[in-house]
């Protein structure tokens, strides 16, 4: 599926010590487990599966809701990095992977989808309630 944002999606530098993808990924799920519903985390890695930042995105505001509802441009929102407005490929991963599933899935899908050299991956994780969360994969067009 194609995704066009027309505004980025901000996020807040998200603390690690540490920039291996299996590591960063399990303290983020760590993270999104404790948070409040609605929260959302980032790593954005490139094709070869480098960590480039981590960040992570407290619950919308109310403000914010009415504005995504309403087709509304967001308020501006404090952030570290963002996903940038533009045209991504979209992956909804059935269920949310492992920390030791994350990598040969990203690996695979890579292989399958990426013919024109390096890009960055963002995946997504965002907390639908208390046990459920949604991850996807954006990759630029």
């Amino acid at each position: 599926m194609i995704l066009h944002l027309i505004q980025d999606m901000p996020y807040k530098d998200f603390s690690t010590s540490t920039s291996d993808l299996c590591q960063v990924y399990d303290q983020m799920l760590m993270w999104i487990d404790k948070a409040p519903t609605g929260s959302e985390a980032c790593i954005q890695t490139s094709s070869l599966l480098n960590v480039l930042r981590a960040g992570f995105q407290n619950p919308p505001t109310e403000e914010i809701r009415q504005a995504v509802e309403q087709g509304a441009v967001h308020p501006l929102q404090e952030k570290d990095f963002a996903i940038q407005p533009g045209s991504y490929t979209f992956f909804q991963l059935l269920g949310t992977p492992t920390k030791d599933e994350v990598v040969p899935l990203l690996e695979k899908t890579l292989a399958d989808i990426l013919q024109d050299g390096p890009c960055c991956i963002y995946l997504r994780l965002l907390k639908e309630n208390d046990i459920a969360v949604i991850a996807q994969l954006l990759l630029p067009l």
